[in-house]
């Protein structure tokens, strides 16, 4: 930066002693104008060869523009709140089941019946070889369950043994039914079992079919009494 100013200093000396007067001759003028060429000769000698001083740039494309620092407050956008949606309650969809025919053997006339389920609900209906009905009940499958299903066949395809699984929900027990039909698929017995059993439900007597009412009957038990036994004459002489 010194050398800079130093050379700036020199030129301006050297210009403003450029005016010559009409007096002065041209051997003066030729005088100092060698001496201007060898102040110049000096100076430039004295600066690194590699000096860049007075030399403007060729190529611009280098020159990067430098960024001008915004005043402007950044306000950064709030993404709007999207609105809560609704829980709604599912409520569980009951699988709509075909229905299940059993036939007595060698015949088209139905045995017995399972029912599609509707709405958690099915019908069992047994037949009459001749087509009326002997016997129904319903399974369910709501807050407790109760399903039947078929164990055992008579040779002729009438029901033998029908099996029935009852879980009332809320509670630490399972049931179980056994109901025996005959050949003609009318019921005669019914016995239920707890479980977890104790000794008195496993002394239960099973339960039979009353025809003539259509109902089921608890089985009494009776106890005989002993029969005195007549004396003969020989004991009546004794």
């Amino acid at each position: 930066m010194k050398t800079q100013y130093t050379v700036l200093f020199l030129l301006m000396v050297i210009f403003s002693g450029c005016n010559p007067t009409p007096l002065e001759s041209t051997s003066i003028l030729e005088q100092r104008l060698d001496s201007i060429q060898k102040t110049l000769d000096s100076v430039l000698h004295r600066l690194p060869k590699d000096s860049s001083f007075l030399k403007l740039p060729t190529d611009t494309t280098s020159i990067q523009p430098i960024p001008l620092l915004s005043t402007k407050k950044v306000v950064e956008k709030k993404q709007p709140l999207l609105p809560k949606k609704r829980l709604e309650k599912i409520e569980p969809k009951k699988t709509e089941r075909t229905e299940e025919l059993y036939y007595f053997t060698g015949t088209k006339n139905p045995s017995i019946r399972f029912s599609p389920w509707v709405e958690g609900r099915r019908t069992i209906t047994l037949y009459h070889p001749d087509g009326s009905i002997s016997y129904t009940l319903e399974d369910a499958q709501l807050s407790y369950s109760s399903i039947s299903r078929v164990t055992r066949f008579h040779p002729n395809g009438a029901v033998e043994t029908l099996h029935i699984d009852l879980n009332p929900g809320a509670s630490m027990y399972m049931y179980d039914t056994d109901i025996t039909f005959d050949v003609q698929n009318d019921p005669l017995w019914k016995r239920d079992s707890q479980w977890p059993s104790s000794l008195e439900d496993q002394m239960k007597a099973p339960e039979y079919w009353d025809r003539r009412e259509r109902r089921w009957k608890k089985q009494e038990i009776v106890l005989e009494q002993p029969v005195p036994i007549p004396l003969t004459d020989s004991v009546k002489k004794f």
